[in-house]
């Protein structure tokens, strides 16, 4: 009896360990941007689900909108082994037109950046798809004498990098996506902390932001990009924060990670 118990535990054991198929090297992905969830202030808007714009005049309103959309490419998987930099893959890119719009007119106040992906093992097999959300506050601040009070400000409302795991065929990865280049987040410079205090204080749809928050700022007159990028890996991402004057959160050299290895996926 005990041998037989013994045998059906060896096999059992063996079963299990050929279930977990191995990890996923090669993706091939496909990644669409909309928002949802958006709010404004006053009438004088448009909501659509790849653009938003809002003030008067209505001929010229400012906007934020997608380009480079939908996008699709392949993407390896990070092992923890090799140059970062060539597991980056482009995603999507936001635009902000910051046209001067009058004063009191309408403005957008949030809206939630949702990112969808789809990935298919190269070579075929079963797509996996999820989605990917960004809740921002956007300040409309009041036009200024110039650079730097009267930029507009996008604030991450939530606290962390994401790390978004999935499991496919027994294995777990994480998917991260975040904005490089000209409109990267980045911490939000105190001086413009302080603009959103002040609105706070003169209208209670505004919340008044802490030091610390990662967000944006974007110049009037002027058309800001955030191309986004996104990796996926077989372990999370240890990515610090940059000081303003770092520009990238991630991408082009300038990545935080810690030594990462690869680490087997939990049964």
């Amino acid at each position: 009896m005990k041998r037989t118990t013994t045998w059906l535990a060896i096999s059992l054991l063996l079963i299990a360990s050929t279930a977990q198929a191995d990890l996923v090297t090669s993706w091939n992905y496909n990644i669409a941007g909309t928002f949802i969830n958006s709010t404004f202030i006053d009438s004088t808007y448009s909501s659509g689900s790849t653009e938003l714009s809002w003030g008067t005049p209505t001929n010229d309103q400012s906007k934020l909108l997608y380009v480079n959309n939908p996008i699709g490419g392949t993407v390896n998987t990070y092992l923890g082994e090799g140059d970062f930099n060539s597991f980056v893959a482009p995603s999507v890119t936001l635009q902000h037109d910051n046209n001067e719009i009058n004063s009191g007119s309408g403005s957008l106040i949030s809206t939630t950046i949702s990112i969808g992906v789809t990935l298919t093992p190269t070579g075929g097999g079963t797509p996996y798809s999820n989605f990917f959300l960004f809740p921002i506050l956007f300040y409309e601040t009041p036009n200024g004498p110039g650079y730097p009070d009267s930029m507009d400000i996008f604030a991450l409302n939530f606290v962390g990098f994401p790390n978004l795991d999935f499991w496919y065929e027994g294995n777990e990865y994480f998917v991260n996506i975040f904005p490089v280049d000209e409109g990267s987040f980045s911490l939000i410079p105190q001086n413009h902390i302080d603009v959103t205090t002040s609105m706070a204080e003169t209208n209670s749809v505004y919340n008044p932001l802490t030091y610390g928050t990662l967000g944006f700022v974007t110049r009037e007159e002027r058309s800001t990009q955030a191309p986004f990028a996104f990796t996926i890996s077989s372990n999370p991402i240890n990515n610090p924060v940059p000081e303003p004057s770092t520009m990238l959160l991630m991408g082009a050299g300038l990545l935080g990670l810690a030594a990462i290895g690869r680490r087997k996926a939990r049964m």
